[in-house]
């Protein structure tokens, strides 16, 4: 009676979870979901594929979204090409439920004169519903880092529960929640020494985010047996990588000015110690081979540790946007069980992230819910000058930034030390 009790349980809160992820969809929305509405629409309604982004970096001459390409200019579309070809898969599918009439609205940037309308909020619910699948195949994939049956329930519930992905995946509607699943694929692939395999996800991983490839050095060092199992084990996951990006790198100037050398992807380097007046010590880069030296030669320190420093590592030195925080999210959601001890740090960890998420605009925070209310958008944000009246804003927020890379050491120092290092 217990057992079913319990799977009544857990069925009925899978249920909760999943109405309340499109609740939020449908309530909420940040102006980065215009970007995989207007990808998907110009590779579905229009047949744009290698020339995507070109669309936004030498508009055509004639063309009915002319004035869009030009509005928006050639920061919209930064990611690299997986993140908009598998929303286009999705809006492939869902095409005969999605409004085109909406669709202009929103590239437009006139998103606000549909707000409290319910056919808006389906429009958001079918553009979002994408994540839906990536967050719950990333639920099921955490269920293998447990043997026992309960914790497996656990890990699933804990993962539909986590205010995380609902902030970054379903309110701000942010793609991140499908390189994730790619990484966390690849972790379950080790536990399992499917290391080529492994590799491949990250690789398809660094098709979506750049951030899977930072982890194909660790697991090639570490786990192929020689020098042609390490290149073979390296190879996969790069050659995966080069097929899906080489096409656009090649063909399309607007790829490589947009996304592949895009601003946001030197943020890594951005934190440094000047030696002369134009070379510098890249504090990542100092901590990311340090991370990987002490992988390779500290034989008790599992991939799982280096992975879960790395992301540490990159979130103490970065500017980073809000949602890159749901990267690291399930190793917190599988040693929230595995290792109890740390639950005070994660727990610190995600206030320390609230602190920076809302020392950014209002669109993202308490703005998002727009399409419910309105209102939202007219009200002040008033906390930065609040701060002022004690210390200047971008003071306070740096040293949030510094507690959560000083949290981060304290966190990796004892993970290294736990038990979970045999276990994975």
């Amino acid at each position: 009676m217990r057992i079913f009790q319990s799977k009544y349980t857990l069925v009925i809160a899978v249920i909760f979870a999943i109405l309340t992820r499109v609740a939020i969809m449908g309530l909420t929305y940040h102006p980065d979901v215009r970007a995989t509405a207007l990808a998907s629409y110009l590779i579905v309604e229009k047949g744009k594929f290698l020339d995507l982004y070109d669309q936004f970096y030498r508009p055509p001459e004639e063309d009915d979204l002319i004035s869009v390409f030009q509005n928006l200019g050639t920061q919209e579309l930064n990611s690299p090409p997986l993140a908009y070809f598998i929303p286009s898969v999705f809006r492939l599918v869902l095409r005969p439920l999605i409004d085109k009439s909406i669709d202009l609205v929103v590239f437009e940037q006139n998103e606000s004169l549909l707000f409290s309308k319910p056919e808006f909020m389906l429009y958001l619910i079918l553009i979002k519903s994408q994540n839906l699948f990536a967050d719950l195949g990333l639920a099921f994939l955490l269920t293998y880092f447990f043997n026992q049956t309960k914790d497996k329930w656990k890990v699933f519930l804990l993962w539909m529960l986590n205010p995380i992905t609902l902030y970054a995946s379903f309110a701000m509607g942010q793609r991140d929640i499908w390189p994730t699943l790619f990484t966390v694929a690849a972790g379950v692939l080790l536990t399992r020494r499917r290391y080529m395999w492994a590799s491949i996800m990250l690789g398809l991983g660094g098709s979506y985010k750049i951030f899977p490839l930072l982890f194909l050095v660790p697991i090639s060092l570490y786990f192929g047996k020689n020098i042609i199992e390490k290149l073979k084990i390296l190879g996969s996951g790069l050659i995966v990588y080069l097929t899906i990006v080489l096409p656009f790198a090649i063909f399309s100037p607007g790829y490589r000015v947009m996304a592949l050398f895009a601003p946001q992807t030197d943020k890594m380097l951005f934190a440094k110690i000047n030696v002369s007046g134009d070379q510098f010590l890249s504090v990542f880069a100092i901590g990311f081979v340090a991370l990987v030296g002490l992988g390779l030669f500290a034989k008790k320190v599992s991939w799982f540790t280096i992975w879960t420093g790395i992301l540490l590592l990159l979130f103490s030195v970065t500017h980073y946007h809000p949602q890159w925080f749901l990267w690291i999210t399930p190793w917190f959601a599988i040693l929230w069980l595995k290792a109890k001890a740390l639950r005070p740090l994660i727990i610190l960890l995600m206030v320390a992230n609230l602190g920076i998420v809302l020392s950014f605009d209002p669109s993202l925070h308490y703005a998002l819910l727009g399409p419910a209310l309105p209102v939202v958008r007219e009200i002040p944000y008033t906390l930065p000058a609040f701060i002022a009246k004690f210390i200047p804003f971008s003071q306070a927020v740096s040293l949030v930034r510094s507690t959560l890379a000083g949290l981060g050491i304290i966190f990796f120092w004892r993970l290294v030390n736990l038990d979970i290092n045999r276990e994975l």
